[in-house]
């Protein structure tokens, strides 16, 4: 008789059960793989970032992808305690969200500690979804940000140059524009193991402003520390023109008309046009800058000995000048 009791006892248990589990219809739909779940460091925090799935395993649209589950763990690998952390949801949690990508920050992390974590997708109806292959890290503490950063303008390139620190595996450097957030990646593909570098491609006459950051080597994962005191440059092009040649001059009705070869630099902005008297200083006799190869001198008296020069200038702001023509030496005697 006890038997008997006992047997309806566990049916009775596993009818009730049923109740409560739904079943999982047809048109249910489950996440794909998340794929590469990926633990990176930036200025001394340890970021998690993964993909949100956008398939179900079927390859259709996925539709009833509500958030996800962060799952960790302080003592191993494969241990069944993994705690809760955070639930992402997708509706309401959107400044976890970048570019299709979830980041999550873990702060408060202990050097010399190794963390387990795990990623559960949540869909509607309650649904198990297995969780992603785990990510370890052992943590350690992150590098001082690098001193006596110093940067140098140049055309279109800028010399960036710290000082080095002893157990440091490497740097990043990162650049933005005024009113802009350091991006994510750093300007340079790989750790940059020199304590120079050449930022190359660059555009003259805009504000860029760099900081660096010290990075150190755990396992597979690089902890990279806070970044040094920002500074800003504006490259400029401090490379002048080529001298202008073949400058000779011609006899005209209204005064000395110049005459010289044009210069073939791309950036070239005009002329500038020197004359003296004698043992008289250098004067620029033209009010603005001159776009023709040519030049009437009005300003010129009958009998008079002058000499000219000119230079060239380019569109740089301020301008860069060139070294001067050869002088050439002309009496005004008669006009043209």
């Amino acid at each position: 008789m006890r038997k008997i009791v006992v047997i309806i006892a566990i049916f009775m248990l596993i009818v009730a059960c049923a109740r409560r589990i739904p079943p999982i219809p047809p048109d249910a739909q489950f996440p794909a793989s998340l794929g590469a779940v990926k633990g990176i460091v930036k200025e001394g925090r340890f970021f998690i970032t993964w993909r949100i799935p956008t398939k179900d395993v079927r390859g259709k649209r996925l539709k009833n992808l509500i958030g996800f589950y962060l799952l960790r763990n302080d003592s191993c690998k494969e241990c069944p305690n993994y705690r809760l952390i955070k639930m992402i949801d997708l509706s309401s949690e959107k400044g976890y969200i970048k570019r299709g990508n979830i980041i999550w920050v873990e702060d408060n992390l202990k050097p010399g500690k190794i963390y387990y974590y795990k990623i559960v997708p949540v869909v509607k109806g309650g649904y198990k979804v297995p969780a992603s292959k785990p990510i370890a890290i052992f943590w350690k503490l992150p590098p001082q940000p690098p001193k006596w950063l110093h940067v140098e303008g140049k055309d279109r390139e800028v010399l960036i140059c710290w000082q080095f620190d002893e157990g440091v595996d490497g740097y990043r450097i990162y650049r933005k524009k005024e009113g802009e957030n350091f991006p994510l990646e750093s300007i340079s593909k790989e750790l940059i193991s020199q304590t120079c570098f050449e930022d190359k491609g660059l555009i003259n006459g805009e504000k860029y402003i760099y900081t660096v950051r010290a990075v150190i080597k755990s396992d597979d994962l690089l902890i990279e520390g806070k970044g040094a005191k920002e500074v800003a440059v504006i490259p400029r092009d401090l490379n002048p023109p080529a001298p202008p040649k073949g400058l000779r001059a011609l006899l005209h009705k209204n005064g000395i008309l110049l005459h010289w070869l044009p210069n073939k630099e791309e950036d070239l902005k005009g002329y500038n046009i020197y004359r003296k008297e004698n043992k008289k200083k250098w004067i620029r006799i033209n009010n603005r800058v001159i776009e023709k190869s040519t030049y009437l001198d009005k300003d010129v008296s009958l009998g008079k000995i002058y000499f000219y020069k000119i230079t060239a200038l380019d569109k740089s702001s301020p301008p860069n000048e060139s070294k001067a023509s050869k002088i050439i030496k002309v009496r005004f005697v008669t006009g043209g």
